[in-house]
Order: structure tokens, then sequence, then C-alpha cells
């Protein structure tokens, strides 16, 4: 399952970020991120899940990324600063 995290990851940055050519497209896709990352390390998985790319949706079902997430994001414990 940690193996997944990493792909998962990628995924992601590859779809909010697309290579932008524009700076609002690149702001959107920033703030889409944070977004992401935000329920992500607020330990809201599911929802997570819903606001991901479709990409990342057909990958992988919704109960298992919030499991995997759970899994490997719970452990590390609460985020002091990220940068995004």
């Amino acid at each position: 399952m940690k193996s997944l995290l990493p792909i998962l990851l990628f995924i992601l940055t590859l779809s909010t970020t697309s290579f932008c050519e524009n700076k609002t497209a690149e702001k959107a896709a920033t703030e889409s991120a944070k977004h992401w990352l935000a329920l992500a390390d607020g330990g809201d998985y599911a929802t997570s899940w819903d606001v991901a790319a479709p990409m990342l949706k057909n990958a992988v079902a919704k109960e298992k990324c919030a499991k995997m997430l759970e899994t490997t994001r719970a452990p590390l414990g609460k985020i002091g600063r990220a940068h995004v």
C-alpha cells in the first residue's frame, strides 16, 4: 500500500499543474492542490478522493484510497508548515 502513495501524489500533481502556460491556470492548480492537501492532512480522506482528479478516481476506488491515505498519512502526525 505504501508504494501507491507516491503514485497517487504524482497523479495529483499532473492533474493539478498540467504544465500551466499562464498564471491564472497555475494559481488555480496551486489552490486546488492546497485544498486537496488540507483535506488529506486533516484526515478527511474520503472527501479528498471526492475532489481529486478523474485520473486518480479511475485508478483507485474511494474506499481503498481513503484506507491507503489513512495508513500512510496518519502516522506522520500533524503538519507544522507546508509549502506548495
